[in-house]
């Protein structure tokens, strides 16, 4: 084992050397000042949040703050997506920000709901989920497209080839059309997480402790592996190997195809973190600890402490892994490469991403249409349309006032918050295992 620089001890804000580092050494750390978010990484620019304090751009390489933002938020903050040089955020409302700058491009309501996901951004549109709809809104401007209700709320969207596929509270994983919001298929599934797709299977962690695999088109299930605890980190896949972490304390590798373990990695403490394969290597939080784990064979190459924090999601950029911690620091550690993040859920913007997903998710250029709202008694009962307006009946029905506005020129400087937590799983989630799995 290759032993790293203990976070905690450092005692370095701001920017630090931007000097190489050895494999899990720390080439500079940045004060947030409270619990951060995943990481986004884009055109050498980290972008993170931290509950209470706001949205800030840092430069990958020295550490150096470019701007911030003011977004308050409660527990936690959601993670960035950044597409088409625009940093989108969910909170109370959905902001857009510019990337370059951090002036408020936009602003919107999500109809008397505050955002509860991470937004997914995919062919001009933004997909959140807030405590009882899932939403989608126009990229452009922010103005509404449709809608679905959900009692229970709903975890992080992944979205692939037109279809975004999301986890309810009602036990249910949910498949819509990502232009009308049509329903093409639910499973039963005991609080399921943020999915991740590959190689037209979908892989999803549960409350029960079980990993599922779906067919990706019909929701059927092709396999499900069995742990101790909940697992409530999203899964990645690199190589036909699926990587999850889990409230059993252990990270797992699986066979994509068949389902069989290959190797499991005892963390010392629950895996919220949602693992990132770079360069051949496993990187995760794990308890108050990132890991670099071989992915071949689940042997630790080095762990570097963060004590008393629990680490969120990674990202690893150019042989660089970011990462952020719930006690506000966000850490630039070394590699032994020089590759970044290639496993599905960062290439597919899903908890953090770089820039090979926001490159093919841009450019943001669309005709938008009036808003339409969708609601449902059980989330994703047939559909109907009227001239401005489709909709689903639900048990008492209601329209959203969207509240979109537009940045008068003045810059940065908006109040939102936001219910997201920064762990690689939701917020709902962790309400939802609960003491079951303490």
């Amino acid at each position: 084992m290759m032993a790293g620089i203990g976070l905690a001890g450092i005692g370095v804000t701001g920017s630090a050397s931007a000097q190489s580092a050895a494999a899990g050494d720390e080439r500079w750390q940045f004060d947030v000042g409270s619990r951060t978010s995943s990481p986004t990484v884009v055109d050498g620019t980290v972008y993170i949040g931290g509950s209470g304090d706001g949205l800030y751009a840092v430069d990958a390489e020295s550490g150096d703050e470019r701007w911030n933002v003011d977004i308050r938020s409660q527990e936690s903050f959601p993670t960035p997506s950044v597409v088409d040089g625009t940093v989108f955020v969910a909170a109370i409302d959905v902001t857009a920000v510019d990337a370059e700058t951090g002036e408020e491009l936009w602003q919107t309501g999500l109809g008397g709901g505050s955002a509860f996901t991470a937004p997914t951004v995919a062919d001009g549109r933004i997909v959140v989920g807030t405590e009882s709809d899932l939403v989608v809104v126009s990229a452009t401007d922010g103005e509404e497209q449709w809608r679905v209700d959900s009692v229970l709320g709903w975890d992080t969207p992944t979205v692939v080839d037109g279809t975004v596929y999301v986890g309810s509270g009602d036990d249910n994983l949910y498949a819509f059309d990502l232009e009308s919001g049509d329903e093409q298929w639910r499973t039963g599934i005991d609080s399921p997480g943020a999915p991740t797709v590959a190689n037209g299977a979908l892989y999803v962690g549960s409350g029960s402790g079980d990993l599922y695999a779906l067919d990706a088109e019909s929701g059927d299930e092709l396999w499900r592996f069995p742990t101790d605890r909940g697992v409530q980190s999203t899964p990645t896949v690199a190589d036909g190997t699926v990587y999850v972490g889990c409230n059993d304390d252990n990270v797992y590798a699986i066979d994509a195809e068949g389902g069989d373990e290959e190797w499991r990695f005892d963390a010392g403490g629950r895996v919220y973190s949602s693992p990132t394969v770079a360069g051949g290597v496993v990187y995760v939080g794990g308890g108050d600890s990132v890991y670099a784990i071989e992915a071949d064979s689940g042997d630790e190459r080095w762990a570097t402490e963060a004590t008393g924090a629990d680490v969120p999601s990674p990202t690893v950029v150019d042989g660089t892994v970011y990462a952020g911690t719930t006690d506000g620091t966000l850490h630039a550690l070394g590699t032994d490469h020089d590759q970044s993040s290639e496993g599905s859920r960062v290439e597919l913007g899903t908890l953090g991403h770089h820039h090979v997903w926001a490159d093919e998710s841009g450019p943001i250029q669309f005709e938008t249409t009036e808003a339409t709202t969708m609601t449902e008694a059980t989330a994703g009962e047939a559909t109907a349309e009227s001239e401005s307006q489709a909709s689903v009946e639900p048990s008492s029905t209601s329209t959203a006032d969207t509240g979109s506005t537009t940045s008068s020129g003045d810059g940065p400087g908006f109040g939102v918050w936001s219910t997201v937590t920064a762990l690689g799983g939701s917020l709902i989630a962790a309400r939802r295992f609960g003491s079951e799995n303490d």
